[in-house]
């Protein structure tokens, strides 16, 4: 799946995630690949790990979209931020 970057704002959006980095690409017209929508929002938002955008990632998880956890838990692993996901996911069930 691909989405133009005025796209994927709009799926975002839609989902309650007002910020999010698209990158260079995406904002000079280029279109964005998206394999795991959901999960790579997650993992950037525990990158930039503001708390704005961990009450993001609580909210994604309070409405029960499903996702890949263990790709979640991977990704966070690989960018040193397990314990930030550990903490949001023994907190939120």
């Amino acid at each position: 799946m691909a989405f133009a970057a005025d796209e994927l704002r709009g799926v975002l959006t839609d989902l309650g995630i007002n910020t999010v980095l698209i990158g260079a690409h995406a904002a000079n017209g280029y279109r964005l690949e998206v394999r795991n929508m959901v999960e790579d929002v997650i993992v950037h938002k525990l990158i930039a790990g503001r708390p704005r955008d961990l009450d993001d990632i609580r909210s994604i998880r309070s409405t029960n979209i499903s996702f890949d956890e263990a790709y979640v838990e991977n990704k966070a692993r690989d960018w040193s931020v397990a314990e930030r996901w550990n903490e949001i996911h023994s907190s939120s069930g």
